[in-house]
């Protein structure tokens, strides 16, 4: 991977940095928690320790980047909440960032059943629980990483105990994927950044090659959600814009991780396998190529 084509964030460069940000902070308690919520305030340090090198996405800046304080105002004290209303449930959850209360809701949702073919499993609810979340919450970042030489990089937020996996996809500008299915899985995207537009196909029929039947297209923007599994047909996703698109996936049972999935030639409807489709960054943190 070049260095060139990744874009970041910067990070306090020793204690004394943060020290000064945190004497910033304006927010009620920030300077002074209360002890109970100790545990919280270590545990926003771990997540901050993931934010110090991401992708930056949205700042559109040409000369060094900021430095981020290392307890963040968005995730200072009074963000914090053992419970949260989502899709008109009450969740327990008592994280920091709203990003992850999402993962946690997401999780929570999926944890007693085998995924979205699941009884159990309230389809309608999960997309309730993304579509509320807003992108404009800055958690997402300290998993949107990126790299212009491909058309897109896959990112693992969470694997979802083995029943899903949530992947943060970063599209570089100008670029997409291949038509491609979804083993058999099911697909939730929300948008976080910027707009994708999503073409879909009807599956080939016979053994004769022929031109792709066009089934939809559409632009999504901004906190838009859309469901897709194979019964819906194939999809192809581009990033037309001029910047960096991010879209956050949550997908069920991870078929696609493990067994890879099938992409197609638009011009003659022939087929062939991609084995498992290989993650750029797991957990916040880039992967060795």
């Amino acid at each position: 991977m070049s260095n060139g084509n990744l874009r970041r964030f910067g990070e306090p460069t020793d204690v004394a940095d943060a020290a000064t940000a945190n004497e910033n902070l304006t927010e009620e308690g920030a300077r002074d928690p209360p002890w109970d919520d100790i545990r919280h305030l270590l545990h926003l340090y771990h997540l901050h320790l993931r934010t110090t090198v991401v992708l930056a996405v949205s700042l559109g800046f040409t000369a060094s980047p900021p430095k981020l304080p290392l307890i963040p105002r968005a995730m200072s004290v009074r963000t914090i909440s053992k419970t949260a209303t989502v899709g008109g449930k009450n969740i327990d959850i008592g994280v920091a960032s709203k990003f992850d209360q999402l993962v946690v809701a997401l999780k929570k949702a999926l944890g007693p059943s085998s995924g979205l073919t699941s009884d159990d499993v309230d389809v309608n609810f999960l997309t309730e629980l993304m579509r509320e979340y807003d992108s404009v919450d800055d958690g997402w970042r300290a998993y949107a990483f990126g790299d212009a030489s491909r058309g897109y990089t896959r990112n693992l937020v969470d694997d979802g105990n083995g029943k899903s996996n949530l992947l943060v996809l970063v599209w570089s500008p100008g670029k997409g994927s291949p038509i491609h299915d979804h083993g058999n899985a099911h697909c939730l995207m929300k948008i976080l950044k910027g707009s994708l537009t999503e073409t879909r196909f009807a599956f080939p029929e016979g053994s004769n090659e022929r031109p792709m039947e066009m089934i939809s297209e559409k632009t999504m923007t901004e906190n838009s959600v859309a469901y897709m599994a194979d019964e819906l047909g194939l999809h192809r996703v581009m990033n037309k814009g001029s910047d960096f698109a991010v879209s956050l996936h949550l997908y069920t049972p991870p078929n696609v991780a493990k067994k890879g999935c099938f992409i197609f030639d638009q011009k003659t409807g022939k087929r062939s396998h991609v084995p498992g489709c290989a993650y750029f960054s797991t957990y916040g943190r880039l992967l060795k190529e």
